[in-house]
Parts: C-alpha cells; structure tokens; sequence
C-alpha cells in the first residue's frame, strides 16, 4: 500500500513540475507576442445601421442599476435600431426600483423595455434566452450589472463583423477600482494579462460575459444558451469553436468593469468559475477530443476547460509535503534544490515579465507588476476553493447561484464550510514550515509557509466579510 501511495504521490509531482516548466514556456511566448502586438482595427461601417439588441441581465443590483441604464441609454446607434433590454430577476422591492428607472428612461425617449422574472429558471443563461425570444435583432450586446460602456462601444465594435466568421467582438475591461486593496490590484493584474496577452493580437480568448457583442446567426447555429450553465460564457465559447466560429478582441475598447471588494465576494466568484469550468469540462470535453479542428486550437480549448485541474494535483501535492520532507516517507525521485528552485524562478520570472507587458499596453502603472509574487499565495489559499468546486462540476453536482456584490456591498451567500477546513490547514501547513526550517529543510519551509499564509488568508478574508455583512 505504501509503494503504491508513493508511486501515486511521485506521479502527482511530476505532473505538477511538469506544468510548471510549461507554464514558464507559455508566459515567456504570450510576453513576446504581445510586445509585437498592434491593434486590429476594422473599417468604419457601412451601410444601414443594424438591428442591435443589448441585454442587461441583472438580479438585486440596487447599487449600480441606474448608472448602468444611463450608460447604455447613450449609446451612439439609431434609436429605431436599437432595443434595450432589462431582463430582471430580483426581489420585489428591487424590482420596483428598476421598474421605476425603465419608466424614466422611456420618458426621456429610450427604446427600453424591461422583463420581470418572478421564478426565475436557469442562472445567468436563463435570463438571456428569455429575452432572445422577444427579440429578431442581428446582434446581441450584453453588459453585466457594473459595466459602464462608452458611448461610442457600438460605433467601434460592430465593424469587426465584416468578416462572416466572427461570431463575437469582445471589449477589454479596465477596472477603476483597482487600488482600492492588494486583493484589487492582484485581481486586475491577472485580468489585465488575460485580456492582453494570453491570445494573438485581435483574437479573443472568448466570449466573457459582459462588454461583448455576439451575431444573432451564430448563436442560434449552436443552439442559443444553455440556461443549466453556470459558467454561460465558457459554455457558449466552447460551443462557437467546435462550430468553426470565431472571435475578435479589440484592445483599445475598453468597458470599465468593477473587481469583488473583499475576500468573500472575490471567493464566491471564483468558485462559481470553477464550477463552471467543471461543467463545461464535463460537457463538452470528448466533442474538443474528437473535434475536427487544428491540433493547437483544441488543446486551448482543453486547456481553457481543464485550467482548474491544476488545483486537486496542487492540493495533493501540498498534503503530501510534510510526510515526504518530515516524516521520511520514500519517493522513486529526488529533485534537488536546483531543480524546484529553477523551476520556480522560471515561472515567477515569466509571469512577472507577462504582467509587466500587460500593465505596459494597458496604459496603467508597470510598477504594479513587482505585486505579482503575491500571487503565489492567493493562488495557493484558494487551491481547496477551486479543488472542490471543479470537482463538483465535474462529477454533477449542483451549486446554487450566488451573486457577486455591486457597488462595494458586501452582502449575498453565506460563509463557506470550507473555511473551518482551511483554517486547520493552515495552522497544519504553519507546524510542518516551522519543523522544516527547524530541520534546515529551508526550500520546502518556504513552500509550506507560503501556502500556510495563503490559505490563512483567504479564510480570515471570508470570515471578515461574513463578520462585516452580520453587522450590517
């Protein structure tokens, strides 16, 4: 029994370093690429302005619902071609409000109209073929509840589909709330390098959700949304690239987005994405096998679905530390220092370097690019988060919808079971880093603190979210 468990423990680590070294690969190509990345721009558009629908999907969003509907109201696009939509699925008493907010707008001549989902079916996706079905317009824009697009979004946007292939234009998101803490500013350097330089210049990673515009055709070709899909927008990225479809990102259209405020708001979209990622994995992981597509695009397409299983090798991995470094358990291989430490620098190294350009071709502030190590902790704090709710989607389970708060509340979903777990995870993780310094065992130490103080971190953050929301 125990030479299996060390064979199985080995093979996790290699798979782990071997991650890693490709990892550090794929950084080094994406920073290099994009430094050479021009924008992709299309010719102004001409003819007729077309039938366009935008969807404002949105469920108790009290705090940021009326700047949203003014910021679409002023769209630069023929009103006699354009609807907007207000799907709502919120409580009575916010539902008024947004009722209250429509009639203002149509007074002031706005082509909205709002829809009321009083038991609402399916989660996001639901919201959004509801209103397909009152709608014939060629292109569907959609906005989350804390976009603000500028006016000119359609006037820009709209000409990329020229091109017959084009299923979707995504904008880039900036956050204007960025440095309101270190979780912000970590959570927009990653955003930023994956909106930046994680595809080729004027390719989109996907469709995200929000700050985007799909051709009506397109979507009904693959079988309009998919309303059991939690993760809707990977869901209907997948679906596209198995059809032949394709996207287009346009960096310099940026729609300014918010970032989760605390700890619990940012845990509770990330396990939702998680989840999702688990889904559609589950979903649509043997089609991306057997699709006739080029070898590269379905690995991406693999990668971007199988991102999360990263997390239940890593997590193993740290289990397992404390028992190979302090407990003397036999494993088949013996890496040395200059190897993990090698493999780490190269990885810190070139996400530093990707980060950096991203910041650069932002236009924000490159020196926040020195914030990428804190990373390392976040991620590690949030591997139990991200094992548990990929697994779920994985196997089937079911997770309830929860929200992200708007407008800086901190409010919606209760604290996670995890949290109790993860506070004896890190106090183990702290005893085992302190025998492995004691031992002069200073590599792994370093390892086991890090992932102590990370998962401390993401725990403590929950409480004090559930903590502030109780007193609230």
């Amino acid at each position: 029994m125990i030479g299996l468990l060390s064979v199985v423990l080995e093979a996790v680590r290699l798979a782990l370093r071997g991650v890693a070294a490709l990892a550090a690969v794929r950084f080094a190509w994406q920073a290099l690429r994009a430094l050479r990345a021009e924008e992709v721009t299309a010719p102004p558009w001409v003819g007729p302005a077309p039938e366009v629908l935008v969807q404002l999907p949105v469920r108790d969003e009290e705090a940021v619902i009326e700047r949203l509907l003014w910021a679409v109201c002023a769209l630069d696009h023929p009103r006699a071609s354009l609807c907007i939509q207000v799907v709502d699925s919120s409580r009575p008493a916010a539902r008024a409000q947004t009722a209250a907010l429509v009639e203002a707008a149509r007074g002031e001549g706005a082509p909205v109209e709002l829809l009321e989902r009083e038991q609402p079916a399916g989660f996001k996706a639901g919201s959004l073929a509801l209103g397909l079905t009152r709608s014939a317009a060629e292109y569907v824009a959609v906005f989350d509840a804390d976009a603000l697009p500028p006016p000119d979004f359609l006037a820009r946007a709209l000409p990329a589909f020229a091109d017959p292939g084009v299923a979707y234009v995504q904008a880039r998101w900036s956050f204007p709330g960025r440095d309101t803490s270190l979780l912000t500013r970590l959570q927009a350097l990653v955003l930023d390098s994956l909106f930046l330089t994680a595809h080729p210049p004027g390719e989109a990673s996907g469709f995200h959700g929000s700050g985007g515009i799909l051709r009506r055709a397109s979507l009904d070709a693959v079988g309009g949304w998919r309303p059991e899909a939690l993760a809707e927008d990977l869901d209907l990225t997948v679906r596209l690239a198995l059809a032949g479809w394709r996207g287009v990102q346009l960096r310099d259209l940026v729609v300014p987005c918010e970032l989760p405020a605390d700890m619990g708001a940012f845990r509770r979209q990330q396990r939702r994405w998680a989840f999702g990622a688990g889904q559609a994995l589950r979903a649509h992981g043997r089609a991306v096998l057997g699709a006739r597509l080029p070898l590269v695009r379905r690995a991406a397409l693999l990668a971007r679905l199988g991102r999360h299983a990263l997390y239940p090798l890593l997590l193993i991995n740290g289990l397992a530390v404390p028992f190979t470094t302090l407990c003397h358990v036999h494993t088949p291989l013996f890496y040395g220092v200059g190897v993990n430490l090698g493999l780490l620098a190269a990885v810190l190294g070139t996400l530093l370097l990707r980060v950096l350009v991203a910041e650069v071709h932002a236009g924000g502030r490159p020196r926040d690019a020195l914030l990428t190590p804190a990373l390392v902790p976040l991620v590690l704090g949030l591997t139990p988060t991200y094992t548990v709710a990929f697994l779920g989607g994985l196997l089937g389970a079911r997770l309830p919808f929860e929200r992200t708060p708007k407008g800086g509340l901190s409010e919606a979903g209760g604290l996670s079971w995890l949290v109790p777990v993860e506070l004896c995870l890190a106090l183990g993780f702290a005893a085992a880093a302190v025998l492995a310094v004691e031992r002069g065992i200073l590599l792994y130490g370093a390892f086991l603190a890090c992932f102590s103080g990370g998962v401390a971190w993401v725990a403590v953050g929950s409480l004090r979210t559930a903590w502030r929301r109780g007193r609230g």
